[in-house]
């Protein structure tokens, strides 16, 4: 029989052991809460007005699309919706004529692509650019009349060559109070 000191020093033993463990477990779970707050992404935002009609329409063009759509209507944010798992441009229906419409879009999400076609007079405002690699410009707003940028943070542009035409025709731009310090040194088309 184990005398009154060895069963001391095993419940010592014992609680040493646990406290080691949920010590580790504490700085494991810090470590996962942070890795997952790093992995959170910051959408890329617009605001749209529908006009006479009940849709809007985000343009794409290629391949390599792999994202996630957030609509919320401008001022009632309990109409909102969610559209996931998106591969090439998306069309949200079934919205209200005349009202605004603020859209963010998560995931990869290479490149928006209106050419001076499809929705151009619906889209009215980038706030956020957010952490989206885009990997080209050229003719991504091109036509879209009624476009303006707020946003106060930058584009990532680390693989974008070309910005051709990319805010051709944009003519109620003025870019009043954006960040317009953009990185483009990867930027060989800025026509």
């Amino acid at each position: 029989m184990p005398t009154k000191q060895t069963r001391m020093r095993n419940e010592l033993e014992k609680l040493q052991f646990f406290q080691t463990i949920r010590m580790r477990f504490g700085v494991l779970l810090l470590l996962s809460l942070n890795f997952t707050i790093a992995l959170a992404q910051r959408p890329f935002i617009t605001e749209w007005n529908t006009g006479t009609t009940t849709s809007i329409t985000i343009p794409t063009t290629g391949s390599g699309y792999s994202y996630d759509v957030y609509w919320e209507e401008i001022g009632n944010p309990s109409n909102n919706g969610t559209v996931t798992g998106q591969s090439g441009s998306t069309t949200i229906g079934g919205l209200t004529s005349n009202k605004d419409y603020r859209i963010e879009i998560k995931g990869t999400f290479p490149r928006i692509y209106f050419n001076n076609t499809g929705d151009t007079a619906k889209i009215k405002r980038i706030t956020q650019w957010g952490d989206i690699a885009w990997s080209s410009f050229s003719g991504a707003f091109y036509g879209c009349s009624n476009l303006d940028v707020t946003a106060s943070d930058t584009p990532i542009l680390s693989s974008v060559t070309s910005l051709f035409s990319m805010f051709r025709s944009c003519t109620s731009f003025t870019g009043s109070g954006a960040n317009w310090n953009w990185h483009v040194s990867s930027v060989a088309n800025m026509s």
